[in-house]
């Protein structure tokens, strides 16, 4: 697995670039390994728009458009933290117990 940055001015081709390496990776006949195209949160319907209109893309199979926020409620998703308690209010009936004597 790689994590590669593109970075630069507005204008300068780097929503292109990525679309380009994404169609390249979608329609290779190599491995199939899943792609993440992370976006800030108000940009991902956009970046889904933009690359759904591309004429060589037919779906997402093995790339998927994600925000920060949206990214982290995956990863907590698949990683079973939605369904854990961190906070049962164990200490407070204690501490409460403790306050009444």
């Amino acid at each position: 697995m790689s994590l590669q940055f593109i970075i630069g001015r507005a204008g300068t081709g780097k929503t292109t670039l990525i679309m380009d390496r994404l169609e390249e990776k979608i329609n290779s006949r190599e491995e199939k390994r899943n792609c993440v195209f992370l976006v800030p949160d108000q940009m991902t319907l956009q970046t889904e728009t933009v690359f759904f209109e591309r004429e060589g893309i037919s779906g997402l199979l093995n790339a998927q458009i994600f925000s920060f926020s949206r990214l982290a409620w995956r990863i907590l998703q698949e990683s079973g933290g939605l369904a854990r308690t961190f906070f049962d209010g164990f200490w407070i009936r204690n501490g409460d117990s403790q306050n009444n004597d």
